[in-house]
């Protein structure tokens, strides 16, 4: 999902990034979550938010007033900018690592509160899940 995929990508420009820049670790090239190796990266890389209402997309000039139209026109007129490699990776399928259903903006009330009331040994186990994908 690409609106999955944007948190995904959002916490990893936001919170893990900066700390590999910090300590001048490079991140290692089979790491999935490296800049530029999600599926999505080349539309949203191209995809600018003008004002607080208004996106344009810089593959073709086009504007909209709306996010949801902006992807819209991604997928039907841009839709050969998605990397098909198979080193890129669709950064939705690491929600479970990164608790989307917690942080996505779509996230009702009553969801919210379910998930994020969560027990020690679920994130336990998630941590030693990804701890496992960071190593690999």
């Amino acid at each position: 999902s690409r609106s999955l995929s944007r948190v995904v990508r959002n916490v990893i420009r936001n919170d893990l990034l900066p700390h590999f820049t910090h300590t001048n670790i490079e991140i290692a090239s089979k790491c999935p979550f490296k800049p530029g190796g999600d599926v999505y990266y080349n539309q949203e890389h191209n995809k600018r938010q003008e004002e607080s209402n208004r996106w344009h997309c810089e593959l073709c000039g086009k504007s909209f007033f709306i996010e949801q139209y902006m992807d819209k026109h991604m997928i039907i007129k841009h839709n050969d900018s998605l990397i098909l490699k198979p080193d890129t990776v669709c950064l939705a399928n690491y929600c479970q690592y990164y608790r989307c259903e917690v942080i996505s903006p779509q996230t009702s009330r009553d969801i919210y509160w379910e998930e994020v009331l969560c027990n020690d040994d679920n994130l336990d186990e998630l941590y030693d899940q990804c701890m496992n994908l960071m190593k690999s």
